[in-house]
């Protein structure tokens, strides 16, 4: 019984690193939505620029459109090489580094989104922020997501447990 009380106490703790990042997310997205509305004098900065406008609105409808397919499959794709770990530690390891590198991506294009929305005054950069935005509902961390991608270390180290005892 010993051990499950500790892969709980990792399974807790990993949780709760998850949920610091995850909620780091929504501090930048936040904090860059009031600079953009406190900070009036960069709102249209570079409005009358047409060319700088274009270039600005396209780049970031590439950052969007290539953040939120990559950070969304990359723990999927990781799933497997965490599923054929043993350790729980490593594993724990594995989806947490993946993680946040899943919501930095994401942060990183909402802020260029929003960037572009304030500074070119682009309807192309809010829309981009929103889809940014949706998609990091899809990474909310939660104990069921976790449960799932660490089960089969879980029951792996149950059967081990089951062998010592016997």
């Amino acid at each position: 019984m010993k051990m499950m009380k500790t892969e709980e106490d990792r399974l807790l703790s990993s949780l709760s690193k998850l949920k610091y990042v995850y909620y780091s997310f929504w501090v930048v997205v936040v904090v860059s939505l009031c600079i953009g509305e406190f900070w009036t004098s960069i709102n249209g900065l570079f409005a009358d620029n047409e060319l700088a406008k274009y270039v600005a609105e396209v780049l970031t409808i590439v950052v969007a459109g290539l953040s939120i397919p990559i950070s969304l499959k990359l723990v999927g794709s990781q799933v497997k090489k965490i599923k054929s770990t043993t350790a729980i530690d490593e594993a724990c390891q594995i989806y947490l580094y993946w993680s946040r590198l899943r919501v930095f991506l994401l942060a990183i294009a909402a802020v260029v989104a929003i960037a572009t929305h304030y500074l070119f005054l682009s309807s192309a950069g809010a829309l981009c922020a929103v889809i940014v935005c949706i998609a990091a509902f899809l990474c909310v961390p939660s104990r069921k997501k976790l449960n799932y991608v660490l089960s089969p270390i879980f029951s792996q180290d149950e059967e081990e447990l089951k062998n010592q005892e016997d």
